[in-house]
């Protein structure tokens, strides 16, 4: 078990704990907001972009490199992301051009 093995963290490890927690925590809140204040179509390529971040920080950091399962699964969610947004906007766009009382099309 890990207690068998536990050594206290020093007072570096626990600056970077702290400053994980914080980080974790702000954005949480800033991505919250985000949702709050904008649309979910306008945020959500933003909050898909994460992916990309872990990918290229797991490789960066850590060596690990995507397999094409993950790649694929990226691909598909980016590309249903985009496909929405473009939707969206058409379908605002054509809401804005219709008249008041006017049936739609």
């Amino acid at each position: 078990p890990a207690l068998a093995v536990w050594m206290e963290p020093s007072a570096d490890q626990l600056g970077l704990l702290f400053l994980v927690g914080l980080t974790g925590t702000l954005s949480q809140l800033f991505a919250v907001r985000a949702w709050i204040v904008a649309e979910a179509t306008a945020v959500a390529p933003f909050d898909y972009s994460r992916l990309l971040y872990a990918a290229l920080l797991g490789a960066l950091f850590f060596g690990e490199i995507p397999g094409w399962n993950t790649a694929l699964g990226a691909t598909i969610i980016v590309a249903a992301t985009l496909y929405i947004a473009r939707r969206e906007a058409l379908l605002r766009r054509k809401a804005a051009t219709e008249k008041p009382g006017e049936p739609a099309s």
